[in-house]
């Protein structure tokens, strides 16, 4: 990547007055060159280390390659003809979704009802514990994150709390049963403090969470539901809310 991208284009460029505007033009040009978004992205992570070293040592004033994700957000807007339309399914699909997880995959179905219920990101459904959870004032309170394989914060760093809608607090409060029947049979001294825990009571690891969601979609698929990623139950709830009623600031928030 340095040798055939990185060099030819920076190559007589002083680090020092490198700038956003200047990985913009780098961008675009790869873009252009057919290259994919992930190799640009992977590419210029290479630069971003370079960068980071540099200043680090005090050679540059600061490293214009930190806010990458938006620099990339910032070529595609300038790029695009049309405002990308986020993907969303219908009622009708999300009622099939769940219909299908509850019959082929029990354990994976009130972790996706949790992510349509609540709009929460797929690592606050795995980072989410019991003590998150107020049944009594049908709450729930998002305060962490199971990110990369590691318990980190939420993606701004704050906390907030969500609705838990009766449907949604009926299911969770029928597995907090099962997660007593699976303690005494596997002799733990309590249920797993994790709301949805793998079959030993950690957190899922993301690539078997991934695993059981593209085998339901295919299934899901097979009865005419939009194969979306499942990031799209944050779009789908968003979506719903609004339909319903609720404002675009109570949606936000």
């Amino acid at each position: 990547m340095i040798e055939r991208d990185l060099i030819p284009h920076f190559g007589a460029t002083d680090l020092r007055e490198l700038n956003e505007e200047d990985l913009l033009v780098f961008v675009s040009a790869k873009i252009e060159a057919g290259l994919s978004p992930r190799t640009i992205e992977t590419t210029l992570s290479v630069l971003r280390r370079v960068l980071s070293l540099a200043h680090r040592r005090g050679e540059i004033p600061r490293n214009p390659a930190l806010r990458m994700g938006e620099i990339m957000r910032r070529v595609d807007r300038r790029a695009a003809t049309e405002v990308r339309r986020a993907d969303a399914w219908t009622r009708e699909e999300v009622a099939t979704l769940l219909a299908v997880a509850r019959k082929h995959d029990p354990r994976f179905a009130p972790l996706l009802h949790f992510l349509l219920s609540t709009g929460a990101r797929r690592g606050e459904a795995l980072g989410l514990k019991w003590e998150d959870v107020d049944f009594d004032r049908g709450r729930i309170v998002i305060r962490r994150a199971f990110v990369a394989n590691q318990l980190t914060t939420p993606k701004n760093g704050k906390a907030r709390s969500v609705g838990m809608p009766p449907m949604l607090a009926a299911e969770l409060f029928d597995l907090v049963a099962q997660r007593r029947v699976e303690a005494m049979r596997h002799g733990w001294g309590a249920i797993p403090e994790f709301v949805f825990p793998s079959e030993t009571g950690g957190p899922i690891h993301h690539a078997n969470l991934e695993r059981s969601w593209m085998r339901l979609r295919k299934k899901a698929q097979a009865l005419g539901v939009r194969p979306l990623k499942l990031h799209s139950t944050r779009h789908t709830y968003a979506s719903l809310a609004l339909a319903s009623g609720k404002s675009v600031r109570w949606v936000a928030d």
